[in-house]
């Protein structure tokens, strides 16, 4: 894929609040700390995370470690990604420490890191680094300067092998933090010095030296899932989806088209798709990296208008924006029992939202005045009548969340279930992530009929 920066991308995040301007004066350097295969890829943040930094108009975006993969990353632009092979030398690191206004260490290698944290500056630069497993993430930042010393203030346990929704989930916070601290963002506060995420505690916190527990070589199998919406937050949440099922479907509803605002959201479209159905974009590039045990099916249509001969889905999740579709979806579940997951996002925060039968409350009951606030909207918005400006940061984190908990909805009662609460992504908040709002499951009638309490 070709990244190549466009001005409305720039223009987009400028209308979330972004200084633009400052943007174009930043440097960023990322570093891996180890060669990565082109295979390891999807398991591992850092090419979500560079696809998605080049169409932000950065002055410098540099990548020091990773070898083979970086021919998947193509960038023809003046400037452009640097990249120095290996893990590159102590000189090369310093200078380019120096200079760079965000250091992210992604590596998952102690033997190998880069020392780059140790480069003085003058500049008010920050420090991110990160650690992960199967289904947790943390996150440490400080004063670039700091860096070097993250792990005798925060000791981590040793990395494993990532997935799919944790590399999106991190590529997203680290991305969310460069954007905010280059961009000036006055609404949003600085984080908390550790930011942690497990699929796998009911706080979905980090709570432990092993974080996820059982929640080791998951999957979906055997199972139809219907997306609904293939836009900011649902093509992250695809991307991040595809990875994890064998022999099932997935069936893509999206009545849009790909319209330049949303190439800025999400690389998994890029120029060519500009008018293309949103649908059938996205089912033909997630294709290529499925399985051949899984099914892909566009449906450029409303939810509303599918076919009747579609068979029942075993899950539906929705990644829509509007109200009247969310209630939509909801009334759908609570008739005939699919479980559904539900997410949105705004340019500093996101949520996730699940219900399942005589688990979880129903959206109605978690969503105030969800009825009346459908009533209230056009039948026919979309994001293209109604382009909310949104951060392609948070998109990717909630995406990543929303992916963990279907899996915890599908997988194995072992997962134990869907939060009974809101997951909560919010950097108005220093602590970023949280559930609030839990509730016990339905008891009003139209529940009751869907599933046993």
């Amino acid at each position: 894929m070709r990244l190549i920066p466009r001005p409305h991308d720039v223009d987009r995040v400028a209308e979330a609040g972004v200084d633009t301007r400052r943007l174009a004066q930043s440097e960023v350097l990322i570093c891996v700390g180890k060669a990565l295969r082109s295979a390891e890829l999807c398991g591992h943040p850092v090419d979500a995370l560079c696809r998605a930094l080049m169409p932000l108009g950065f002055r410098a975006v540099s990548l020091c470690g990773g070898e083979e993969f970086f021919g998947e990353l193509v960038v023809d632009t003046e400037g452009g990604l640097q990249h120095f092979p290996g893990d590159g030398s102590a000189e090369t690191l310093a200078c380019l420490a120096a200079s760079a206004d965000v250091v992210v260490d992604l590596d998952s290698d102690d033997d190998g890191r880069p020392e780059s944290g140790r480069a003085a500056t003058e500049r008010p630069s920050l420090g991110l680094r990160f650690r992960w497993g199967d289904a947790w993430a943390a996150m440490w930042s400080a004063p670039q300067s700091d860096l070097c010393r993250l792990d005798s203030a925060a000791p981590t346990p040793a990395t494993g092998t990532s997935t799919a929704p944790i590399a999106r989930i991190v590529a997203g916070l680290a991305l969310q933090e460069i954007v905010i601290h280059t961009g000036r963002i006055a609404a949003a506060c600085p984080p908390a010095r550790c930011i942690a995420y497990d699929a796998g505690t009911e706080s979905r916190g980090w709570e432990g030296e092993q974080g996820i527990g059982g929640m080791t070589q998951f999957g979906i199998e055997h199972a139809i899932i219907d997306v609904v919406g293939a836009g900011a937050v649902g093509a992250h949440l695809l991307e991040c989806l595809v990875p994890l099922l064998a022999n099932s479907e997935l069936r893509i509803f999206d009545p849009d088209v790909v319209a330049p605002e949303n190439l800025s959201l999400s690389a998994m479209y890029d120029a060519d798709d500009v008018g293309r159905s949103k649908a059938v974009a996205a089912a033909s590039r997630l294709t290529v990296k499925a399985g051949h045990d899984v099914s892909i099916h566009p449906f450029p249509t409303r939810y509303e208008e599918q076919p009747r001969s579609l068979r029942p889905p075993s899950l539906r999740i929705a990644c829509v924006d509007t109200f009247a579709a969310r209630n939509y979806l909801n009334d759908l579940s609570l008739g005939d029992g699919v479980p559904l997951t539900e997410a949105g996002s705004s340019p500093l925060a996101g949520q996730v939202r699940t219900y399942l039968a005589g688990r979880t409350a129903c959206l109605a009951h978690r969503i105030p005045r969800l009825a009346q606030k459908a009533a209230s909207e056009k039948d026919s918005a979309s994001c293209l009548q109604n382009p909310a400006p949104t951060l392609p940061g948070v998109n990717m984190v909630v995406a990543g969340m929303q992916a963990l908990e279907a899996v915890r909805t599908l997988w194995s009662p072992d997962a134990g279930g869907p939060s009974l609460g809101t997951i909560v992504y919010d950097c108005r908040e220093p602590r970023r992530i949280g559930v609030t709002g839990v509730r016990a499951p339905c008891v009003h009638e139209t529940c009751r009929a869907s599933g046993p309490l």
